[in-house]
């Protein structure tokens, strides 16, 4: 090993033959360089990914207010959106009852999020609906609902549904809503039995002409096979 240069009085070791970048072990400011301390230290300038974008664990660290060791609002917010996705709406009031009366407060983290991309109304009502039938089959009305409930602005749960049924037509989701209820229950082969389906597939959120169309269509279906057998 041989002697490198003098730091607070010591001498450095370095490898034999070797060099020792003061940028690696000094900071700016001259002071030594601690890679866990760094970590934790806005000072040090912030972590970054692969890609050499700041990494959003670190856009949280540089939020959170160290100096006083309370939680900023942005940190509140993000620590919210971690649990679950939110309206930019159903984000404010939860917020308000972080931090009551500062608006202005509140404003100034809404802007922050949007250009981080973390609040974005018509993304959210687009994910939660291909969710949602992802799992279950429900129709449009219903959707609705449950998004106006999570106080999404009725234009843009138009244009997200609009989006997504472009793709996933609700005739495709009121058959699923359908070959499953039979599964359980049978084929509607009298009138209540029909009127049950007819219940089912309305609080399932599908609208009543569709629901009467589909309901026709299986009746039509009936009255074929049994003319079938009659033939037979």
């Amino acid at each position: 090993m041989a002697s490198g240069r003098l730091r607070n009085g010591k001498q450095i070791k370095t490898p034999e033959g070797g060099r020792r970048d003061n940028k690696a072990v000094l900071r700016d400011d001259g002071s030594p360089r601690d890679k866990k301390a760094d970590a934790r230290d806005p000072r040090a300038g912030p972590p970054y990914d692969k890609a050499g974008r700041t990494s959003q664990s670190s856009k949280l660290e540089l939020d959170r207010g160290q100096r006083t060791g309370k939680p900023s609002l942005l940190g509140a917010a993000l620590k919210l959106l971690a649990v679950r996705s939110r309206s930019e709406a159903d984000l404010r009031a939860k917020l308000f009852e972080k931090q009551p009366g500062d608006s202005r407060a509140i404003d100034a983290c809404m802007t922050r999020l949007k250009e981080m991309g973390l609040v974005d109304d018509l993304r959210f009502a687009e994910s939660y609906t291909r969710s949602r039938i992802a799992i279950k089959a429900v129709g449009r009305t219903r959707l609705a609902r449950e998004l106006a409930a999570r106080r999404v602005d009725r234009e843009t749960i138009r244009k997200a549904l609009d989006l997504v049924f472009e793709q996933e037509g609700e005739d495709e989701l009121i058959d699923r809503a359908i070959r499953k209820h039979v599964r359980m229950h049978g084929r509607p082969n009298d009138r209540a039995a029909a009127k049950k389906l007819f219940s089912h597939l309305a609080r399932l959120g599908f609208e009543f002409d569709l629901i009467r169309r589909k309901m026709k269509s299986i009746s039509n279906s009936e009255s074929d096979d049994a003319g079938s057998d009659d033939g037979q």
